[in-house]
């Protein structure tokens, strides 16, 4: 066998070197999975908290197609993240808005951040929700998505209207019998002995 010349010494060279590169490209592919394989998993269990949570969350884009929904969403609203993801919210839950949704969608750019009372209606029904929202943006701080958390307060408001019904009705009868109302004349009763 003979000994390999010059030129085939640098061709192995060369192979080696080009065989390192690839071992060294392939070291860092598996390092770039590994990370991400870490940050979903960390997205996962991040989603399932927000499952646990009794609020309805949901990220929507700007122009309100839902990105996510929780199974708070699901409970309250009757609808699955599969009926609801690539939907428009504010069309699929018939969405009343306190003041015109442009004006919402203004105060929601500048501050980034809006609260208020709407009323929903879904398959189970229609729900008066204290809405929170955050808006998202991206690195170069464009409005990207926005995170709206809803609370039901559909029962503390019925409540509420029955407190203020009994209110007036106890007002109503305090006026008419207080000494300042005008007396009514009513004959006297009959006496039957």
């Amino acid at each position: 066998m003979s000994t390999p010349g010059p030129a085939e010494r640098s061709d192995h060279d060369g192979l080696r070197q080009r065989v390192a590169e690839l071992e060294d490209q392939l070291r860092a592919a598996a390092a770039v999975d590994h990370e991400r394989a870490r940050e979903l998993k960390t997205l996962e269990e991040q989603a399932h908290l927000l499952d646990l949570a009794h609020d309805t969350i949901m990220v929507r884009r700007l122009d309100g197609v839902i990105l996510y929904w929780n199974k708070g969403a699901e409970r309250m609203y009757g609808l699955t993240r599969e009926e609801a993801v690539g939907r428009t919210s504010h069309e699929i839950l018939a969405t009343e808005f306190p003041v015109p949704l442009t004006q919402i969608e203004r105060a929601l750019i500048e501050s980034g951040h809006w609260e208020g009372e709407l009323r929903h209606s879904g398959p189970r029904g229609q729900v008066t929700v204290d809405s929170r929202w955050a808006l998202r943006r991206d690195a170069r701080g464009e409005p990207e998505a926005v995170l709206e958390i809803n609370n039901d307060m559909t029962a503390r408001k019925e409540a509420e209207a029955e407190r203020n019904a009994g209110r007036k009705t106890s007002f109503a009868l305090r006026r008419s019998s207080s000494p300042s109302s005008p007396r009514r004349s009513f004959p006297s009763p009959m006496r039957w002995w």
